[in-house]
């Protein structure tokens, strides 16, 4: 019969004087500004590894676990470095040599994703201590654990790296055909000065409400608790350039709504206030559909290719008009007739074609690496689960 580990409440341990809780000190950005330095200062972010700034100072430089007191009550490995962390950073510190830091991580990030997290009473070390526990399986096997789960972490990295070149890769390549145009139409070409930059010669810079039909804004309409129908599209559902229509909801439209309100294949839909004033979604595989009033429906004519203008969407050359328009404030919202006024290089239709399939094939590559990543994150979460409730005997695996 498997032996279950032995397990300490934190409060016990901190009594056994295993382990050590307390918080960080406040640190704020005026601080920083007076004595500049390398030292990463850690603050209560989930985002970022936890990152507030740098500071010249430090308060540390040893392993420790911290957690964000209350930023959701994250835990975070710290590697021996110098680094401080401010007030809403707790810190466990451990006083034993039965226990290894990354173990003890790893089974507090297990206990953390079985929790939820309370916003009001917060992690605070006098609230956590009381919720947590630690285990102690022998030195070996935390050893091996922490091996195999640093293996899986190691493969979400590099995924991460894999996403973010791709994601830099395509950004120069809009820049590029942007302005000197697709690779096959280059040859003998010269360029051009105009309003928005150096474009190709023979390109033309057009308004883009001459080349659309006319804009859109979305109707004003509540979401029901209907399973069937239309669905309704807010700008809340579009997430990183994507929509989840299965979480879409319906509403109740009659047919004339419909009509006027209702998103087809090669649409383009524009969020036009709020944090994400400007950003677009280009309309794909769509159910019947009709889209919200915080978004502005594009739809382009014959002589311009939805795609390429969907990637014009994503350029410089877009946000640079859209800021100069609104002095840097986009969340105040954008309008139709600022639409309609932006200005847009325009090549010929098999041109367009060509650079829109170019950079479909670079976002394709992003999104079988980011599958690859979610592949790897839901096997961590599988594995720290069956490792930690221990469903999985560790000694048989061949690690």
């Amino acid at each position: 019969m498997k032996l279950r580990w032995l397990t300490k409440k934190l409060n016990e341990c901190i009594e056994d004087g295993l382990i050590e809780l307390k918080r960080g000190i406040v640190i704020s950005e005026k601080d920083m500004r007076e004595y500049p330095g390398h030292y990463p200062v850690y603050s209560s972010s989930s985002q970022n590894n936890g990152l507030f700034g740098t500071y010249g100072k430090y308060m540390f430089d040893e392993e420790l676990i911290t957690w964000s007191v209350d930023g959701g009550g994250y835990f975070f490995y710290r590697p021996k470095h110098r680094f401080s962390v401010t007030n809403v950073v707790g810190i466990l510190k451990l006083h034993t040599t039965d226990l290894i830091y990354k173990f003890v991580y790893y089974y507090l990030v297990w206990q953390r994703s079985r929790l939820e997290f309370d916003y009001v009473k917060k992690a605070h070390p006098s609230v956590i201590k009381d919720l947590y526990e630690i285990a102690f399986p022998p030195l070996s096997i935390q050893q091996k654990i922490v091996k195999i789960l640093d293996t899986i972490q190691e493969a979400v990295e590099v995924q991460e790296k894999i996403i973010e070149k791709t994601k830099e890769l395509k950004k120069s390549l809009m820049a590029e055909f942007f302005k000197y145009g697709g690779p096959s139409f280059r040859k003998g070409r010269k360029l051009k000065k105009t309003e928005i930059g150096e474009i190709p010669e023979d390109w033309e810079v057009v308004r883009l409400g001459d080349n659309i039909e006319k804009p859109q804004y979305g109707i004003s309409i509540s979401a029901t608790d209907e399973n069937t129908g239309t669905k309704l599209l807010r700008i809340t559902d579009i997430q990183e350039e994507k929509v989840d229509w299965t979480s879409v909801p319906f509403c109740k439209c009659i047919k004339d709504e419909i009509e006027k309100y209702q998103l087809k294949e090669g649409d383009i839909v524009i969020a036009r206030i709020g944090a994400t004033t400007g950003k677009s979604y280009f309309v794909k595989n769509v159910p019947q559909s009709v889209f919200g009033s915080y978004l502005i429906r594009i739809r382009a004519k014959d002589n311009l290719n939805p795609d390429y203008l969907s990637y014009y969407f994503q350029t410089d050359i877009y946000w640079f008009q859209l800021n100069l328009a609104k002095g840097g404030k986009l969340k105040g919202g954008i309008n139709i007739p600022l639409i309609e006024d932006l200005k847009i290089p325009l090549p010929p239709l098999p041109e367009q074609q060509e650079i829109a399939e170019i950079l479909q094939t670079i976002d394709q590559k992003i999104e079988i690496e980011k599958r690859k990543k979610e592949l790897y994150e839901e096997l961590f979460k599988t594995m720290l689960n069956k490792i930690m409730s221990q469903e999985i005997d560790i000694n048989l695996l061949d690690y």
